[in-house]
């Protein structure tokens, strides 16, 4: 992509698509086709002071051949970025001066780790997708200056382990989708997020639950289905309110007594019926289908049904 590519269509253009599309007929708004563009020039976007909305999807770019300037007249303006399935291996201070951004999609790449320069810069942003990359590892610090975001996608990845600081600084987060990963072990308070409702970590590798693993949480639902859990210890799910748990399709063997302990059915949850006795358990939300347990009633006794 040339230097000043774009300059023709002046500083009033709201929206640029270079992804597999169709131009349309609004007047702030063009669109290309290029389906090949593996570099772009860092004055490329020189001049577009106004656009909010740019799609890069799509296309054969990579990481060496973006300068960090790229992004940086946009600056003031950009409000959703797009660059889902292309070929980016870092992003280390690609995003730094794009203070206004609140949408990022960097899906279907190949990002390996990230870690604080990789979204330097990123204090506005709402929604983040990085689902679908390589992602072994994310330093603690990695979503340090996100404190607005709301939605975070890390699906799809190759993470084994998460830190207990990962996730600190992210106190709007509301859903967090962690799926599709090869996760073992659940470290202490590793989510506390106070606005958090829904967590997704079906299909990992989580063989065990441990005491107070979902300590502080909030959620309408826990998605734990598809794993290789086995053993339920007392108070895995202790000192937490959800609506919903899902257990389906594990290996659970072992179920402790009082592993359910302390799981405050929240004021939020649709249904008000809920009761303390196993033959309502229904009310509960619990799902263990396909699992290997033989659940006793007494397993269920302490849940707290509070409104």
């Amino acid at each position: 992509m040339k230097p000043n590519q774009f300059a023709h269509l002046g500083t009033s253009l709201r929206e640029l698509h270079l992804s597999g599309c169709t131009s349309d007929d609004h007047s702030s708004s063009w669109c290309e086709n290029p389906n090949t563009f593996s570099s772009i020039s860092s004055l490329a976007f020189q001049n577009l002071t106004l656009l909010e909305k740019l799609n890069l999807g799509s296309n054969m770019l990579q990481s060496v051949n973006l300068p960090s300037s790229v992004f940086e007249p946009l600056g003031s303006s950009l409000l959703e970025l797009d660059l889902v399935n292309n070929s980016l291996s870092t992003s280390r201070d690609l995003f730094r001066n794009l203070s206004s951004l609140q949408i990022l999609n960097l899906g279907h790449n190949r990002l390996e780790s990230l870690n604080s320069d990789s979204l330097n810069g990123m204090n506005s942003l709402v929604k983040l997708y990085l689902n679908n990359n390589n992602l072994r590892e994310i330093q603690s610090d990695s979503f340090a200056q996100m404190s607005h975001l709301q939605t975070l996608w890390l699906d799809g990845n190759s993470l084994e382990e998460l830190y207990s600081e990962t996730f600190a600084s992210l106190s709007s987060l509301q859903e967090l989708y962690l799926y599709g990963n090869r996760l073992n072990t659940l470290h202490s308070r590793l989510f506390d997020l106070p606005s958090l409702q829904v967590l997704s970590l079906y299909n990992n590798s989580i063989r065990e639950i441990h005491t107070s693993a979902f300590q502080g949480l909030s959620l309408q639902k826990l998605d734990m289905s598809n794993q290789d859990v086995v053993i339920l210890h007392n108070g895995a799910f202790s000192n937490m309110s959800v609506c919903e748990i899902s257990l389906d399709g594990n290996n659970i063997q072992e179920m402790y007594p009082h592993a359910f302990e302390g799981w405050v059915r929240g004021s939020n949850c649709s249904d008000d019926s809920a009761t303390q006795q196993c033959m309502n358990l229904e009310s509960w939300d619990v799902s263990l289908s396909t699992n290997n347990v033989r659940v006793e009633c007494d397993v269920f006794e302490t849940l707290d049904a509070r409104t």
